[in-house]
């Protein structure tokens, strides 16, 4: 038992140890005298595991080493979740090696094993270090979507539960890179500052988050002009980087300085900074870095008349530049063997799906032979195989109404999509406005017309489109309907900030019935018309909710004008799109809900109506 609780301390003290640079040697060996005494155990695959940690920043074959022994004996004793550990370890350094085909290989089983384990904690943190694999691979649309899931899932649980504290920092700060890498500097600041401040809040373990976040901040503040903001942020993570006695964190604090003085026009420190770059990223194979510091140096010493340097430190940068080729040659290399391996797998996949498949169908078949020969010897009565044949045909007629209902529906509802009265109103208000001579509201009729008739048949090709798609077309119908009727219609749009509309996803034309309703049954009837306010908010986290709000005359006063009405017109649309929604709900086991409200002032006179649709995002 003593001997137990002194492994666990001495495991526990290593771990603290590894968050100085300078204590790493030390743990090292402490490790390696406590190996030859242990058994094939769990406290053997702990020991390997960190043996390996302790060689991350020395000796990138000798990490492997230790990390895939720890795995072996895993694997050896049947320790699952061991191995998972182990791989999401080892697919850590694969990304850290620059081996993202292999990361992005191991990741996906140590997923899978989390997935068997119903340990999404793992599963996610797994899918974090993916998203950094194809940032480094540059396939950023592909970082970007892996990205996504870790996020929403740590912030879910963040900050109920401390434990979720780092993942949260680590997945919000990966978002916010991506953005950087991908230009869009307002969404990066963004995710970049809530990471920030975050880390700020607390005291986290991870030495990467504690200098790399404020160079981040530094960077994106750079590419903004925001000069006083960047030079804070890249001295704050320089001087934590010094702290940590992290390299890779000094040659990137010293390059951020390097381009901030260059920025503002002070080109000895310029010169100053590429000089510590290039003496610790050359060591670091940083050849990014080389080539970038190279280049300002070049620069500074041809403006200082000295060819000398300038040729050596031209030569240089192109020494790096190649260097960098190669190893990037030797990326798409991985790239290349990781996607063979992948449709090697699929393939395999493919086959035994093939073979199951085959070998269900045989059995079924067998089944469907046995049944027969039962139902030949045991209804052999005449009047009960009348009855079953047509017990039958009534089952295959109720299918074959069923899939006619759905077609019809679906159908009727792309018809219903576009009133085909609005069409016609349409064409006739821009006949009236040319009759009118007014050539110029005409156009302008027309163009937003065609641009409207445009988005309707795109999104009628859709199952989905996104929110911001859904309410360019709805501006233009309540425009359109506001010209229509000379400005007796005005509108609201409000959205909240927090919602991103270019990436939430919801059915094409699922509003335009209800808004249609509101201006047609409500506003129309009052003789000065009216306002429509549509409010988009985050009911909750994954549960959109969109309220349509107008100042009309009430449904009870619009069903008894239509009762008095020759037409009496149904509100085809509003069918459709009840029966969509029902569709809608079965298809993907959504509960995508509408609500609709009388609304009233203090006095108990109609005000107006307001519809909610809420619908799972």
């Amino acid at each position: 038992m003593r001997k137990c609780n002194w492994i666990l301390m001495l495991l526990v003290g290593t771990q603290l140890s590894l968050g100085q640079s300078a204590n790493i040697v030390q743990a090292h060996d402490s490790l390696m005298k406590l190996l030859p005494t242990l058994k094939a155990d769990t406290t053997r695959i702990d020991v390997l595991k960190e043996i390996g940690k302790t060689w991350i920043s020395r000796d990138p074959a000798k990490a492997l080493q230790y990390v895939n022994e720890s795995i072996a004996l895993a694997r050896k004793i049947k320790d699952t979740h061991r191995v998972k550990l182990g791989l999401l370890n080892l697919g850590y350094q694969y990304n850290v090696y620059g081996e993202s085909g292999k990361a992005i290989e191991t990741l996906q089983e140590t997923c899978r094993l989390a997935q068997k384990d119903l340990d999404s904690h793992t599963a996610m943190v797994a899918v974090a270090f993916i998203s950094t694999a194809y940032v480094k691979q540059g396939d950023l649309e592909n970082a970007l979507h892996y990205a996504w899931f870790p996020y929403f899932y740590f912030q879910r649980h963040y900050p109920a539960n401390l434990a979720y504290l780092e993942p949260f920092i680590g997945s919000t700060m990966n978002v916010g890179e991506i953005y950087l890498h991908k230009g869009r500097l307002d969404s990066a600041l963004y995710y970049m500052q809530r990471s920030y401040t975050t880390l700020k809040k607390n005291i986290p373990t991870n030495r990467y988050f504690i200098f790399h976040i404020p160079m981040l901040m530094g960077e994106i503040h750079l590419k903004l002009q925001n000069k006083k903001q960047a030079l804070f942020f890249i001295n704050e993570g320089l001087k934590k980087a010094y702290e940590l006695s992290d390299n890779t964190g000094i040659v990137e604090g010293h390059l951020n300085l390097a381009n901030y003085y260059l920025q503002v026009s002070q080109p000895d420190s310029v010169r100053r900074n590429a000089l510590l770059v290039i003496e610790q990223a050359w060591k670091l194979k940083k050849y990014e870095a080389v080539s970038e510091a190279g280049l300002l140096l070049k620069t500074w010493y041809t403006e200082h008349k000295n060819p000398e340097k300038a040729l050596y430190y031209s030569d240089l940068a192109s020494a790096a530049k190649d260097s960098l080729t190669n190893f990037e040659k030797v990326k798409q290399g991985q790239q290349l063997r990781f996607r063979e391996q992948q449709y090697q797998r699929d393939l395999a996949n493919a086959q035994i799906d093939y073979q199951n498949r085959l070998v269900r169908y045989w059995l079924i078949a067998g089944l469907g032979i046995v049944l027969l020969i039962v139902v030949a010897l045991y209804l052999n009565n005449r009047r009960k195989q009348k009855d079953n044949l047509l017990l039958k045909n009534e089952i295959k007629l109720q299918e074959a109404e069923f899939a006619s209902k759905i077609a019809e529906t679906e159908m009727t509802a792309l018809r219903a999509q576009m009133n085909p009265h609005f069409i016609f109103n349409c064409l006739n208000s821009i006949k009236l406005y040319t009759l009118e001579n007014d050539a110029q509201t005409a156009s302008d009729y027309l163009t937003k017309f065609s641009r409207l008739i445009r988005l309707v048949l795109e999104n009628s090709r859709s199952e989905k489109v996104t929110l911001a798609n859904e309410l360019e077309t709805l501006q233009l119908y309540i425009e359109m309907e506001a010209m229509r009727f000379k400005n007796k219609v005005k509108y609201q749009l409000e959205a909240d900030d927090e919602i991103d509309i270019h990436y939430i996803d919801i059915p094409p034309l699922l509003l335009q019935p209800y808004i249609e309703n509101a201006i047609w049954h409500g506003l129309m009837h009052k003789e000065e018309g009216g306002t429509v306010i549509i409010k988009i908010d985050l009911e909750q986290e994954y549960l959109l909710q969109v309220s349509i709000i107008d100042d009309g005359i009430g449904r009870a006063a619009a069903a008894e004008l239509k009762s008095k009405s020759a037409t009496k017109n149904k509100s085809f649309g509003l069918k459709m799109t009840s029966e969509r929604i029902e569709l809608i709900n079965q298809l993907y086991k959504s509960k995508t809900q509408v609500q609709i409200e009388d609304l009233v002032d203090d006095n108990g006179n109609t005000k107006g109506t307001k519809v909610i649709v809420k619908i799972p995002v």
